[in-house]
């Protein structure tokens, strides 16, 4: 039964759950905001201001929309027939490469890789990117979603990527 406990309990440890794909930005000590995964394009307009390109890409039956936030983006994936205003739509997910955003736990890229493994554990998925990087991917059992840590040759976190699959 005590290795039933422990096993139990390892597996949890090494779980990282779904609400560490939420973004944090802290414009000072007392002011943040907080971006989840889900919430329409127009909340985090009014959380972040104008500072945002758009790209519209039709693929076939799908649109896919991209805002970029300075070397940050944010996207959706939609219907190419779906006529809502683009501020309506939620995010799916996202592609950071500066510190301007941080998970609950901190997580930003330019930080060593381990630290996220000594905290949850190792990836659901390792696979290695074109240009070399290692990714890894974890996936969560209570929604359709993951959250990629792109990893250098130095272990250092390049770039955290999630993804909603729609």
């Amino acid at each position: 039964l005590g290795g039933i406990l422990l096993f139990s309990t390892s597996v949890f440890a090494h779980t990282m759950p779904s609400s560490e794909t939420t973004l944090i930005r802290d414009f000072t000590p007392t002011v943040r905001a907080e971006i989840k995964l889900g919430d329409k394009f127009s909340k985090i307009h009014d959380r972040l201001g104008d500072s945002f390109k758009t790209k519209v890409e039709d693929l076939d039956f799908f649109r896919r929309i991209d805002w970029h936030f300075y070397q940050d983006s944010f996207y959706t994936v939609t219907s190419i027939r779906n006529t809502k205003s683009h501020e309506e739509l939620p995010i799916y997910g996202y592609d950071l490469t500066s510190v301007e955003f941080h998970t609950p736990s901190g997580f930003v890229p330019s930080m060593k890789f381990k630290e996220v493994k000594k905290k949850y554990g190792a990836a659901n998925i390792k696979e290695t990117a074109k240009n070399g990087n290692t990714l890894h991917i974890y996936t969560f059992k209570d929604v359709p979603r993951s959250m990629t840590f792109e990893v250098d040759k130095k272990g250092k976190v390049v770039r955290i990527s999630t993804r909603t699959d729609v």
